[in-house]
């Protein structure tokens, strides 16, 4: 979080609107996606005990939106900063949960019977209807 500081821009007040814009949607998406979860949110890769496979609100859209929140986050505010230095650790961010969603979802398959028919209903991993 400390790259806008050290690598960023000028004042575009667009450039600025547009990461304004992108992190709100994230951070609207953080929230949304852990009120969906409710008591069946693991902070691990592993499904907690008990928990139910959630596929509604935000899941009904991507499988991961929490890891996708957390990138729209990250690029609002490399975008509204400019930093070129932050986009950079965005684009890191991104492979480290496209590889920790790869493992989770081997933990869901495992753990609920109707997770591979919930995973071709949603196709989107990381971005609704494309990856």
């Amino acid at each position: 979080m400390a790259a806008p500081f050290i690598s960023h821009a000028g004042f575009n007040a667009p450039r600025v609107l547009l990461g304004c814009a992108v992190g709100g949607f994230g951070l609207v998406g953080l929230l949304l996606s852990y009120r969906a979860l409710g008591r069946s949110h693991s902070p691990w890769t592993r499904p907690i005990e008990g928990a139910r496979l959630v596929t509604t609100g935000p899941y009904a859209l991507v499988r991961h939106p929490v890891y996708t929140s957390y990138v729209a986050i990250g690029l609002g505010l490399e975008l509204a900063t400019g930093s070129v230095l932050g986009a950079g650790f965005v684009v890191a961010a991104f492979i480290y949960y496209d590889l920790r969603t790869r493992e989770e979802d081997k933990w869901l398959a495992a753990t609920y019977a109707d997770f591979d028919h919930y995973r071709h209903q949603v196709r989107g991993r990381l971005i609704p209807g494309v990856y």
